[in-house]
């Protein structure tokens, strides 16, 4: 998934469409990378929200 939200943004930028899909694409992006060191560390944490409770950006 990380590499699909990669050629969206690249794909964004081609078409000028990056500052409309800027938060979008920072929003996927940082949820894709806190849940999977969330499942790293899931015994640690009662949930996901749990996990985003404790590691603000």
């Amino acid at each position: 998934m990380i590499e699909e939200l990669a050629d969206y943004a690249k794909l964004c930028d081609d078409i000028g469409a990056t500052e409309t899909d800027a938060e979008l694409i920072e929003e996927a992006s940082f949820h894709l990378s806190a849940y999977r060191r969330y499942l790293l560390q899931r015994d640690s944490y009662a949930n996901y929200p749990d996990y985003l409770t404790q590691h603000q950006r």
